[in-house]
């Protein structure tokens, strides 16, 4: 029986003893059913706005804005929806993990993300943290490259160029819709480490073992090992967790 260690960690975030957050890519990514995510990504559309503003310190900064727009995307499944108010209600706010043409939670009071100034510069700092990271854990063939590549392939396949995730709806069987559920779910973890090192969070607590993945996932052995060692990611599970409060 674990309920003694789920209601310790629970008790210790709404106490404020330990802080407790969660990847925007719960939604963003594994949001979309499984069953529905290659028609979803494929189905995407991008438009883009521009503003010129300043900065913390008075230098002028240009924001482009890339918004993406997912036509045959389904609201929130009850559970997961459920799920995000429960963390949210006992204190755990929301980590960014930013990508070009990437969905964000809309959070229009400012009160879901994890607050910080925006264009100042520990918001810029943080941003390429979390880019160097993403881009090294890529470099493995792993997170946000095993989509990027299984999309390739099957562009190649149509002999056609095109975005990335427009090809992923060019899927012939349940094999490769498999594939697709797969890839998306790697690339919320590869992304969820990113943003993890981004805004140097103490300690990463999962339970995926990577147990059926081995060497396609970031959460196998040795890519734990090479996190840890490259960017002193300390990653524990529920119980080492319950066991720190």
């Amino acid at each position: 029986m674990r309920q003694p260690e789920y209601f310790k960690i629970q008790q210790g975030l709404v106490s404020g003893s330990i802080e407790g957050f969660f990847c925007e890519t719960i939604v963003t990514c594994e949001g979309i059913q499984k069953i529905d995510r290659a028609e979803v990504l494929s189905s995407m559309t991008l438009t883009s706005t521009r503003e010129n503003m300043q900065n913390e310190v008075g230098e002028d900064v240009i924001k482009i804005t890339i918004k993406p727009e997912m036509p045959k995307r389904k609201p929130l499944h009850p559970e997961v929806l459920s799920r995000l108010q429960a963390a949210l209600k006992v204190g755990m706010r929301v980590l960014g993990a930013p990508r070009i043409g990437g969905v964000r939670i809309e959070d229009p009071n400012n009160v879901i993300y994890f607050q910080e100034v925006t264009n100042s510069v520990a918001q810029s700092e943080r941003l390429d943290r979390y880019h160097k990271a993403a881009m090294a854990i890529e470099g493995r063939g792993v997170g946000f490259a095993q989509i990027y590549s299984l999309a390739a392939k099957l562009a190649q396949r149509a002999d056609v160029r095109e975005l990335w995730y427009k090809s992923l709806g060019r899927t012939k069987d349940v094999h490769e819709e498999n594939a697709v559920k797969r890839a998306v779910a790697e690339w919320a973890d590869g992304d969820t480490i990113a943003a993890h090192i981004g805004y140097g969070i103490d300690f990463l607590c999962t339970e995926d073992n990577a147990s059926k993945s081995n060497v396609n996932s970031i959460f196998n052995k040795e890519n734990r090992d090479w996190l840890n060692e490259h960017f002193s990611v300390q990653i524990i599970g529920l119980s080492d967790l319950a066991k720190m409060i």
